[in-house]
């Protein structure tokens, strides 16, 4: 939740002009975040890292975080681009979302 929070307050800025790049930052992030969590169990069998566990879990949750405060952003982005396109006004994104 924190790392969400953080993360918006930085990039919130960029999210509708760099809708492209923001979908892909977020494609990339759930996929690190699952290789993380895969990863993640099969520490715990070499002792000498298994210390690295949760760790390893913890990092893999945030980058899923920042998926989807990322996704969530360039939806948004998305969604009021084909509603004024759509409409031809900014009044009809309530009607189409």
């Amino acid at each position: 939740m924190i790392a969400s929070l953080l993360f918006t307050s930085y990039a919130a800025h960029s999210f509708r002009r760099n809708v492209k790049r923001w979908k892909y930052f977020a494609d990339v992030m759930v996929d690190i975040g699952i290789t993380l969590e895969i990863i993640a169990p099969s520490v715990l069998s070499y002792p000498m890292l298994s210390r690295y566990f949760l760790p390893l879990l913890c990092l893999g949750n945030v980058c899923k975080a920042l998926c989807g405060v990322a996704a969530g952003a360039c939806g948004g982005a998305l969604q009021m681009h084909w509603a004024v396109k759509v409409m031809g006004t900014e009044e009809g994104i309530s009607e189409v979302a």
